[in-house]
């Protein structure tokens, strides 16, 4: 029997201390559960391709993913593209974003 998917490439998540700039950004649902989050695909500083999914809920922390993103950047993500970003701490619960 052979099996009827695909296998993805999962790219690289964003890392501490680096920058990135942002290109892309996409309100996406996951097939399984339903989950609504924004995807943004950013390139480091050599043009390598991240991306990093930000799952969304009515109330969000500023220290969550997501939070993070909006304090360093509003809400508007349609302002986001062509920003350039340093991640400056991303362990959970302890997230930071900065403009650069």
């Amino acid at each position: 029997m052979s099996l009827d998917v695909k296998l993805t490439t999962e790219l690289p998540q964003l890392k501490p201390g680096e920058v990135y700039k942002i290109k892309k950004t996409e309100l996406i649902t996951s097939q399984v559960r339903q989950f609504r989050g924004l995807r943004v695909e950013c390139e480091d500083m050599k043009g390598n391709p991240f991306v990093e999914v930000l799952w969304t809920r009515e109330v969000v922390g500023p220290n969550s993913k997501l939070g993070a993103f909006i304090v360093a950047l509003g809400k508007d993500t349609k302002n986001w593209i062509g920003k350039k970003i340093r991640i400056v701490k991303w362990s959970e619960r302890v997230r930071e974003v900065q403009v650069v």
